[in-house]
């Protein structure tokens, strides 16, 4: 038997949130693309908590006032190219 099950909570003080859509899962976790400036990007690792139907809680990873690509699936065609894509992007980066 299957069933859908939500669990609602009082709000979350103090706690930074983004889009579900900025969140690109892949087989080692989670991560965004955060924006650099000057059209160059950096693949960041985030860890994340509560979700709720359109935003997600960032426990670790970013920072308040960070910028990040809020639809980050258009960067990868498929799952077979997820690591060359965020290989590129970071070839891409200057620090």
């Amino acid at each position: 038997m299957y069933a859908d099950i939500e669990i609602f909570v009082d709000d979350i003080k103090d706690s930074l949130v983004i889009p579900k859509s900025a969140v690109i899962y892949s087989g080692s976790g989670a991560r965004v693309v955060l924006s650099l400036g000057d059209g160059r990007f950096k693949i960041t690792n985030v860890e994340l908590g509560f979700e709720s139907v359109q935003n997600i809680q960032v426990l670790s990873g970013l920072k308040e006032g960070d910028k990040i690509v809020t639809s980050g699936q258009f960067l990868i065609d498929s799952e077979s190219n997820l690591k060359s894509s965020f290989e590129r992007l970071e070839s891409n980066k200057q620090d």
